[in-house]
């Protein structure tokens, strides 16, 4: 019997506690895709670069060591395979400038970046709705 693997969600996040959090709250919704983690914009180029699986979304933070999410975004967007991919930018802060420039980069969309295990297993709700 031939199994379809699941679509895949690309996670940038460098907090790897808050990568664990992000993954035990996804455990708990009906899983309906994979999550695979990354720990920097660079090693996320090189997933991408190198990956046999296309993600079906990119779920970015802001803050990362070396190259922030913006400038990931910039980069992502300028690139023919990617230009297309829904990323969804996150920051702990709801700075309203930070949101607009994550927009004209080329974000579908940008969340607060939820915390404790109620308010990011809302986020994977929103997020799976779609």
């Amino acid at each position: 019997m031939l199994t379809i693997p699941l679509p895949l969600f690309l996670v940038v996040e460098d907090n790897k506690d808050y990568c664990s959090i992000l993954e035990w709250s996804y455990q708990k919704q009906t899983p309906a895709c994979q999550l695979y983690f990354v720990h920097s914009a660079e090693e996320a180029l090189l997933y991408l670069d190198e990956c046999f699986v296309k993600p079906q979304l990119l779920l970015l933070d802001y803050d990362l060591p070396g190259m922030d999410g913006l400038s990931f975004l910039a980069h992502l967007r300028h690139s023919l395979d990617w230009k297309d991919l829904p990323v969804i930018l996150f920051s702990a802060t709801e700075d309203a400038h930070l949101q607009e420039q994550a927009h004209q980069r080329g974000a579908t969309q940008f969340v607060t970046k939820p915390s404790g295990y109620a308010a990011t297993q809302a986020l994977w709700q929103q997020l799976l709705a779609v």
